[in-house]
């Protein structure tokens, strides 16, 4: 699971001590947090402490700082500090929970989110983190329910939909967990972890399904997954006693259309998938219509009773890519 946790910026109010070695913009380089100017930020809160070392929000930002860079000791330092001058301050305990959470302790962290949620029943990130951290304990239920209340606080907030889809997809509850990456991929399309994550749960989905295409008793079993996004991932699965294969083609590149750019992606999130799942994956990428046939007929597993030929009336002949830009949607070898 790609686990997102939301910290908080608490704003500063700068101290105006004319003797003092502070920089003018010290308040504001307190909050910044790029990566690029992460020890800039902590220097300038240490500025700031220096002039008045009671500044519980200039020791919460500094905390953040380091929770960002890793240094998850100092940031609990930090927080402790903060909250130590304000009891009151709920973003401290929101940042020192997540501090908690990176070290694997996750039931301080959720008891310092939880305080972060009395303090203020409104602030939607702490409901989200605690969220994350139950989902650690394999508390799923927990996990829903606070996630829930985090999307209902802030519908665009993208993290808490990330959390609740992985939460339903522990549960086997897939359709709900596709509908969450997909809502979480709308906000932000450019999303590539609920991309990722939602590919697992279709194939995850395709694998927990009944599966198709059984002709007899000795016949393999097929089943077919395909990606919704308009041209994706084919897959040709088939499992028999002991053995699951599967069959993934991502066509990008074709003759009359112009090249689309996430089938490749696409087939190579459904391979990963399927093969986390157990199966033997076969990938294609930009197969012509040949190419696709002979592909489909190496991964047809044998059957015994089958008299030769008899493999293209048994398989699924849905292979290649779902496209609607040809006016109607259908399988597409790259050639097309």
């Amino acid at each position: 699971m790609h686990r997102v946790i939301t910290l908080v910026w608490v704003a500063l109010i700068a101290v105006s001590v004319s003797a003092a070695p502070a920089k003018a913009n010290d308040a504001d380089a307190c909050k910044n947090n790029s990566n690029d100017t992460a020890d800039k930020a902590i220097a300038a809160c240490t500025r700031l402490l220096k002039l008045n070392p009671k500044n519980d929000v200039a020791f919460n930002n500094r905390g953040l700082v380091y929770n960002n860079k890793g240094d998850y000791d100092s940031a609990i330092a930090d927080t402790t500090e903060a909250i130590r001058l304000n009891p009151k301050n709920n973003a401290a305990f929101n940042n020192r929970g997540f501090a908690y959470n990176n070290k694997g302790d996750y039931d301080r962290a959720i008891a310092d989110y939880s305080e972060a949620i009395r303090l203020n029943p409104k602030f939607a990130n702490p409901f989200n983190n605690r969220g994350a951290a139950y989902n650690k304990k394999g508390d799923y239920d927990r996990a829903i329910a606070d996630t829930t209340e985090a999307i209902r606080l802030n519908p665009k907030f993208v993290n808490p939909l990330r959390h609740r889809g992985y939460a339903y997809s522990q549960k086997g509850d897939y359709d709900r967990a596709i509908a969450d990456y997909s809502e979480a991929i709308r906000l932000d399309p450019n999303d590539a972890d609920s991309r990722k994550s939602l590919e697992q749960a279709r194939a995850a989905k395709l694998a927990s399904a009944p599966t198709q295409g059984v002709v007899t008793a000795q016949a393999p079993t097929i089943a077919l997954a395909t990606a919704s996004s308009p041209v994706a991932v084919a897959s040709a699965v088939a499992a028999t006693a002991g053995r699951r294969v599967a069959l993934v083609i991502g066509n990008s590149g074709y003759m009359a259309l112009h090249g689309l750019r996430n089938p490749r992606n696409d087939a190579a999130d459904m391979a990963a998938a399927l093969t986390a799942l157990g199966f033997e994956v076969t990938p294609g990428i930009d197969l012509n219509r040949d190419e696709m046939e002979e592909a489909a007929s190496r991964r047809e597993l044998p059957d015994p009773g089958r008299r030769p030929g008899d493999a293209s009336e048994r398989f699924p002949r849905r292979i290649g890519n779902d496209s609607s830009a040809i006016g109607q949607h259908g399988r597409v070898p790259s050639q097309a």
